[in-house]
């Protein structure tokens, strides 16, 4: 199937309309659709499952409407592909569902999902040891934490003013690019001040 790519008055206001063929689409998108199946394999890899325990891959967003991505998507999972949702509409949809399982005003089925952490938080400081200091590091959220939560981090041997950093932990689940693309991994510092004085009061 053949396509035109437009874009209305693009250089004073002349009209841009180019025929895109799925040959052409396909070969400029080659190495991308090797990239198909990475979303699923990390799917399975954080939540523990095989990809035998899949009874059913529903597809969602309008890019899994190329042929090609079907392919292989089908070819990955070893089944065929449920295509029994509109693909525009299911995130959207799905939203809505669960706000009104989350609701009292509704009586739906239940739907249950789960908020995880996708990227573990840490908390690094230094302590005063024999030979010196050493660096810290505290896991406050872990992978596939629940999310949202509440920590409580106890700092019980300063007695006097000290720093220390809020950053994300270890990222090994993310590949090279993703890792790249979160550029610094300290998140925030935080400077407490007074810490000697308060503990003669108390």
């Amino acid at each position: 199937v053949d396509h035109y790519a437009q874009v209305e008055g693009l250089i004073d206001e002349v009209d841009f309309k180019l025929l895109v063929t799925r040959e052409d689409f396909e070969k400029l998108c080659s190495d991308l659709f090797d990239r198909v199946k990475d979303p699923v394999v990390q799917a399975l890899k954080m939540s523990g499952l095989s990809i035998e325990a899949i009874s059913q891959v529903i597809l969602v967003g309008a890019g899994t409407r190329v042929p090609a991505v079907q392919e292989r998507l089908s070819s990955y999972v070893g089944s065929e592909l449920s295509k029994n949702l509109n693909t525009d509409e299911a995130a959207v949809f799905g939203a809505v569902y669960k706000a009104a399982d989350l609701s009292a005003g509704f009586k739906v089925k239940k739907f249950i999902t789960k908020d995880g952490v996708l990227f573990p938080i840490q908390v690094t400081f230094e302590r005063e040891v024999e030979s010196g200091t050493r660096l810290m590091k505290r896991t406050l959220f872990g992978l596939m934490n629940p999310y949202p939560q509440k920590k409580i981090l106890t700092f019980n041997k300063n007695l006097s003013d000290f720093v220390f950093n809020v950053g994300y932990g270890e990222l090994d689940h993310l590949n090279p690019k993703e890792t790249e693309a979160i550029g610094s991994h300290n998140l925030t510092k935080v400077t407490l001040s007074g810490v000697a004085e308060a503990l003669q009061k108390n």
